[in-house]
């Protein structure tokens, strides 16, 4: 879009998908970058109310992923955190709104084990970071991913880039995806 800001990610609105066992770090550590940047961020999880991280602290709930939809929000993130990504894996909500967002050529960024989501969706013609990645992440048509979590600022600064961007209307596969 020509009128669209592309300088800044203020007042756009990212969904953090997490549920029990997220990496309480990662979910941290990006958050604060975004929202220090603008954003304004919300948690999707399975359940309303908190969740505990993989640390043992707790994380409130802004929604759940049964009342609201990707169309709704100009970014995604996933962090990771091993049970979490496994119970979204296993529950067909969180998938439908990671395909959704990328067919809309929405920005999308995900951090440790949140990788193993996108490749558990349906999304197609994106590199995504692998264990063996020699770059601390990879930024591949709007998504920016990591493996390497130990330090997360530059990949949350790539990841709030891609968000200025707006749309990625560079993806080459995103209406292939079943939403």
């Amino acid at each position: 879009m020509a009128n669209t800001v592309k300088n800044s990610i203020k007042s756009r609105r990212v969904a953090i998908l997490a549920v029990a066992g997220v990496a309480g770090g990662e979910l941290r550590i990006v958050r604060a970058a975004l929202e220090s940047s603008g954003a304004h961020v919300t948690i999707v999880s399975a359940v309303l109310g908190e969740i505990k991280t993989a640390e043992g602290d707790m994380v409130k709930v802004d929604t759940s992923i049964l009342t609201t939809a990707s169309v709704m929000y100009d970014a995604v993130f996933v962090p990771g955190g091993a049970a979490s990504v496994e119970a979204m894996e296993a529950e067909g909500g969180f998938i439908h709104f990671i395909n959704e967002a990328f067919m809309h050529y929405k920005p999308f960024g995900a951090s440790g084990e949140g990788v193993d989501l996108l490749l558990a969706s349906d999304i197609q013609g994106i590199d995504l970071a692998d264990p063996q990645s020699a770059p601390p992440f990879l930024r591949d048509q709007g998504v920016v991913s990591t493996r390497d979590v130990s330090d997360l600022d530059p990949f949350a600064q790539a990841l709030i880039a891609a968000i200025m961007e707006h749309r990625h209307w560079d993806r080459r596969e995103a209406a292939a995806v079943p939403a």
